[in-house]
């Protein structure tokens, strides 16, 4: 449960929470069923949950106003039940000291990290999923050194703000666990040669489901030829030349349907030319220059 607070003092949101945890710390809730509850206040929001519900935190800093009904609750329990940190800023906020966050399984990071990461986060023993904003070759031994420590990582989405062209880190990074790749977030089309040096890559050897950004119908082509452990591909092609073939079509009275130009079935038709016919095609409703293809 969540109560908003906006235009109220500190001092009168802190009554509210302490009259709201209150209400739950009378026999009934803390003797006869021993039913116990948590409390903290966030950008003048009141949270109250169960010690049972497991947190993920969104836009949430970690919190110095945490209380409980349960005399005996130890508030590092209370960090040890948060899996998933999808707020990328929190580490750059000031934290207290003793804070630690050991059993993340889904977490989102901007490049460069400071020192207070590492206090915060302790292990990466258990994550599962990273996404990583600003990715830059200057960063490159920092997220090396995320994905030694993250021994069970199956994803891996990393973003550059920028569009820029493909980092040479991202040709060189190792991991043996990885087996998802989204390099959507880069806001870039990556050229054939590009893709060749990708598919050969400790990163991408080992990859089963690749989601990427590609200028030529042929890179398509070589990724599912030469991706020996790859199952699904996840192509989105150059939206700029799309939208301009879609433009030039709609003046010249080209023929097209749905709004769609007829390229589509078209180079559909050319891959399953080109392609195993074991694989299977299908094309994204919403965002029609988007292919997947299931090997």
């Amino acid at each position: 449960m969540k109560q908003r607070t906006f235009g109220l003092s500190e001092n009168i949101i802190q009554e509210r929470a302490d009259k709201l945890l209150k209400s739950f710390q009378t026999s009934f809730w803390t003797n006869q069923h021993q039913w116990f509850v948590r409390c903290f206040i966030e950008y003048q929001t009141i949270y109250l949950f169960t010690l049972s519900k497991t947190l993920n935190y969104d836009e949430l800093d970690l919190s110095h106003s945490l209380k409980s009904t349960d005399p005996h609750y130890d508030h590092q329990e209370f960090y040890n039940s948060i899996t998933s940190i999808q707020n990328y800023r929190l580490f750059d906020q000031p934290t207290s000291s003793y804070i630690r966050l050991p059993n993340i399984k889904d977490l989102r990071i901007k490049l460069p990290l400071n020192d207070q990461f590492w206090s915060i986060v302790p292990s990466l023993n258990i994550l599962e999923t990273l996404v990583v904003y600003s990715h830059a070759d200057s960063f490159q031994s920092q997220l090396q050194v995320l994905l030694d420590r993250a021994p069970n990582l199956r994803c891996l989405d990393i973003r550059q703000d920028e569009s820029l062209s493909l980092q040479m880190s991202l040709f060189q990074y190792r991991t043996s666990s990885v087996r998802q790749l989204d390099f959507r977030g880069y806001n870039y089309y990556v050229n054939e040669e590009e893709c060749i040096r990708l598919c050969h890559s400790p990163l991408c050897i080992q990859c089963g489901v690749l989601f990427i950004r590609i200028k030529s119908r042929h890179s398509t082509i070589y990724l599912v030829k030469n991706m020996i452990n790859l199952r699904s591909l996840h192509v989105k092609r150059d939206d700029e030349k799309y939208h301009k073939r879609l433009a030039t079509a709609k003046n010249n009275n080209d023929k097209y349907r749905d709004g769609n130009v007829e390229n589509e079935e078209e180079l559909i038709d050319w891959l399953k030319d080109c392609l195993p016919s074991t694989c299977l095609f299908s094309k994204n409703a919403h965002f029609p220059s988007d292919i997947v293809i299931w090997i």
